[in-house]
């Protein structure tokens, strides 16, 4: 293998899972939720996209990796008053079964014993609705990735606004994963945080139908100085009726 150089191409950061698509609707958008005006994602895509709910939503996603590997999501979203909707969301990745392996006579062979590893998140986030113009929220999680007898687990936390500039066009900003360095012992691990813009814009063409157009850009924080280098750009349509 090849060690990469820090400043150049970093090691990518524990718990990549917290980056995923949350819901099959993300994941049709190529990601790209951040300035979403409104739905189930954004309890865990932007925070402050909460503030606009107006009953209570309850959504579950399954999707299917390689091999036996699976991603679930589950959220569950309750307006608190005019102002304030909590989110409830739970993770749990499964990266399928792997099976011991041991070297005897030169040959490698399977051992009668596996083992799955897997990563788990579950969170809570608050969505403030000032106006028709400006949301905001917060948000905290519990993230824990474990192979083996090896795991590391940390509580994380997100932050972001929501800004509507006219009934078509929105815009949103959210800071995602932050915390302190994790890890036991001498060896410490930046969290996976990630800093995204996204914006949002509607055409109505009559009053049961839209087409929405989404495009996010995220990088680490840490990663300012190169930012040309870091920067992730997601994409994506939906047509509504």
């Amino acid at each position: 293998g090849q060690v990469p150089d820090e400043d150049k191409n970093p090691v990518e950061p524990v718990m990549p899972f917290l980056k995923l698509c949350s819901s099959a609707r993300q994941a049709s958008l190529g990601g790209s939720a951040v300035g979403m005006p409104d739905g189930t994602i954004t309890a865990y895509a932007n925070p402050a996209g909460l503030g606009a709910l107006m009953y209570t939503q309850i959504t579950y996603t399954h999707f299917f990796y390689y091999e036996n590997s699976d991603y679930n999501y589950f959220s569950f979203n309750l307006p608190l008053s005019k102002k304030f909707v909590a989110g409830l969301y739970g993770i749990y990745n499964s990266y399928g079964q792997f099976f011991y392996t041991k070297e005897l006579v030169g040959r490698i062979v399977d051992m009668n014993e596996s083992f799955t590893p897997s990563d788990y998140a579950a969170g809570l986030s608050l969505g403030w609705f000032q106006s028709r113009k400006f949301q905001a929220g917060i948000g905290g999680k519990f993230a824990m990735e474990k192979i083996l007898d090896s795991k590391i687990s940390a509580f994380l936390f997100d932050a972001g606004v929501l800004i509507h500039w006219n009934e078509y066009l929105t815009t949103g900003i959210v800071i995602q994963n932050l915390g302190g360095k994790m890890g036991d012992g001498a060896v410490k691990e930046n969290p996976p945080s990630l800093l995204r813009l996204g914006t949002a814009y509607t055409i109505d063409f009559v009053d049961t139908e839209d087409l929405t157009f989404l495009l996010d850009a995220g990088l680490p924080p840490t990663r300012f100085k190169q930012v040309i280098d870091f920067i992730k750009v997601n994409a994506g349509t939906e047509w509504r009726y």
